[in-house]
């Protein structure tokens, strides 16, 4: 509410009352008046919380404004400026049509009011508004301006007609020339876009930044409320998103009834791990059957020694001293796959400082012909493989850290690429994963784009080409990556690692190529490799993170419904780079193997459950 008063004498008075009857009685409240002593008050109606503002000076125009969201409380304003405001409150809009009366509260002197005296105010009011959201603190100020914001007339420092500047924000498609003059959207092109649940800004009805409201994802943990909808934990309080428990009092997770048959509210038990030695700055992993035997077998690249070991598996998870293979200069990233048809798995390394991936063709007999080194963009940083084109035969992407690109390769059955084309990616992306996103059976892929602090989103368009990128924003410096279906819905979702923020972003998918909002958890420090899997058994999908700032893996169980419990931490040595998910020992329990920098070794981790 905003209007301009000027007293006539001193002492208490009703400004605004509201009721549910027109004789000012029923359900009723009195939001703005004086007390006793002059000083201007603003009241909320639970739990008795109101805010006292200074004594307004006699026959002196005044502007008076209150804002209301259940996340921010109530704050007064005099003349554009806040004198106090309340904590976080718990009640919504009233649910019913209100009478409103100025001036007096007629015969309703019995409705909570606190210290404002209800009764006749002595004095003049004008230009009385009612908004249908809560104002900014710049929108109230500009409601204290001349008449200019008013005239019809673009003029002044307005943007657009009585818009921008320093009048209030303009609304989507008036003209602008910075963000402020939008007030909840950005000027893009100098016009106001319309709010979106992505454009880091808290707008379109949501609790906090992209997310709450009935028109946004709901927040993580740790972001701004209004009710339990706003949580992807369905736990509301204080004003704040709490991670759902066993012991909260509400059926969320995935409880069957309240606190209650939750399978994810099971403990789960890994052992100790077990170190093998490694090369020097041990950078990925990546888990095959190399030899067909029918146990998994570990690959870890060695980034500073220009090779990667295959710990070839002997049964009942005990891992032979590794077998090196050469590589060209620096590589970051292994992967496995069969890419020359012939049931043998084959190898795939991108060596960043010889701008290159190498492919290591499997003979089955744990070796590889001779590499071959094929060029790509400036610092291959990851590789993704699906079929893209429909021919059967599996093709690359790879994402290219230094020139911003993804290049996309066609394979043949030999084993053999061509370059197919390069696509523009955010700013040093550094991960890719592959996945079909809008559900027409063509593989799509998503990157993270470290400096750009987004993850891009690439649609087939069903012949191998692409669409240009579209861009949803993570926390600081997205790292790894990750894709699967986290709620059951079938469609796929992605998980992203942010470096600096020490954080995780999941974006769950709607089947249409386009991904929600983050929601984000908090991780250990400086997190860069991630897998995901169901650890437990309780058909929800789980998240392992590797946090190379720590000593320990964070272990997320799903809830089923794309929220995750707060992180676990399981004990490793120090500096994790990267992680991977199998069964290791043959006894049907997924496994976790994991890479430490600074110790130089591999650590294996053996469900026991």
């Amino acid at each position: 509410m905003s209007l301009w008063v000027q007293r006539t004498s001193t002492g208490g008075g009703t400004l605004v009352h509201y009721s549910t009857q027109t004789d000012g009685q029923g359900w009723c409240i009195v939001p703005i008046g004086f007390s006793s002593t002059g000083n201007i008050t603003a009241t909320v109606w639970a739990p008795q919380n109101h805010v006292t503002g200074p004594v307004l000076l006699v026959n002196t125009w005044t502007h008076i404004a209150i804002t209301y969201s259940q996340a921010n409380g109530l704050t007064l304003y005099v003349n554009g400026v806040s004198v106090g405001g309340t904590a976080p409150q718990p009640n919504d809009a009233p649910g019913t049509v209100v009478i409103l009366t100025l001036g007096n509260s007629l015969s309703g002197d019995g409705c909570n009011s606190q210290s404002i005296v209800t009764g006749p105010f002595s004095g003049y009011l004008d230009e009385f508004c009612v908004y249908s959201r809560e104002l900014s603190a710049r929108e109230v100020f500009a409601l204290t301006k001349n008449k200019t914001c008013s005239d019809g007339i673009m003029n002044g420092d307005e943007t657009d007609i009585d818009c921008g500047g320093s009048c209030l924000t303009c609304a989507a498609g008036q003209k602008c020339i910075l963000t402020k003059d939008c007030g909840s959207a950005h000027c893009i092109n100098d016009i106001c876009a319309s709010a979106t649940c992505d454009d880091a800004i808290q707008n379109n009805g949501e609790t906090d930044v992209d997310c709450g409201g009935s028109n946004c994802s709901p927040c993580g943990t740790g972001n701004a409320c209004s009710g339990a909808g706003d949580c992807a934990s369905k736990s509301c309080a204080s004003g704040i998103c709490k991670n759902p428990t066993c012991s909260d009092g509400i059926m969320n997770g995935n409880e069957t009834d309240i606190d209650c048959g939750d399978v994810s509210c099971q403990s789960f038990t890994y052992s100790s791990y077990k170190p093998y030695s490694t090369g020097n700055h041990p950078w990925s992993i990546s888990i095959a059957d190399i030899d067909n035997n029918n146990k998994n077998d570990i690959i870890v690249l060695n980034a500073l020694d220009a090779n990667f070991g295959i710990y070839f598996n002997q049964g009942n998870g005990i891992f032979q001293t590794p077998t090196m293979f050469q590589t060209a200069s620096y590589p970051v990233f292994v992967g496995s796959a069969d890419l020359n048809n012939d049931n043998k798995l084959d190898l795939i390394v991108a060596q960043a400082s010889d701008n290159s991936i190498g492919l290591f063709l499997g003979l089955g007999n744990r070796s590889f012909s001779l590499p071959m080194n094929i060029p790509v963009g400036l610092y291959p940083y990851g590789i993704g493989i699906g079929d893209f084109n429909k021919d059967d035969n599996l093709d690359l992407v790879v994402v290219n850290d230094h020139d911003n690109t993804a290049s996309v390769l066609f394979g043949y059955s030999n084993g053999s690429f061509k370059s197919a084309s390069t696509l523009s990616t955010g700013s040093y992306v550094t991960a890719v994963a592959v996945a079909d996103f809008n559900s027409d059976s063509y593989a799509d892929f998503v990157t993270t784009d470290y400096s750009s602090n987004t993850v891009s989103l690439f649609i087939n368009y069903g012949n191998g080409s692409f669409r240009k990128r579209i861009a949803y924003r993570t926390g600081t410096s997205p790292w790894g990556i990750a894709v699967t279906d986290f709620n059951h819905d079938n469609y796929i979702d992605v998980v992203a690692v942010n470096y600096d923020s020490n954080t995780m972003s999941v974006l769950l998918g709607n089947g249409n190529g386009t991904l929600r909002s983050q929601i984000s958890y908090s991780t250990g420090q400086n997190p860069m490799g991630i897998a995901v899997a169901d650890l437990n058994n309780d058909t929800h999908i789980d998240i392992v993170v590797a946090n190379s700032g720590s000593n320990y893996l964070s272990i997320f169980l799903g809830y089923g419904n794309g929220s995750f419990t707060t992180a676990t931490s399981l004990p490793t040595d120090s500096s994790v780079t990267a992680v991977a998910i199998a069964d290791l020992n043959g006894d049907g329990r997924l496994d976790i193997a994991a890479t430490t920098q600074n110790n130089k070794t591999l650590n294996i981790l053996f469900n026991i459950c």
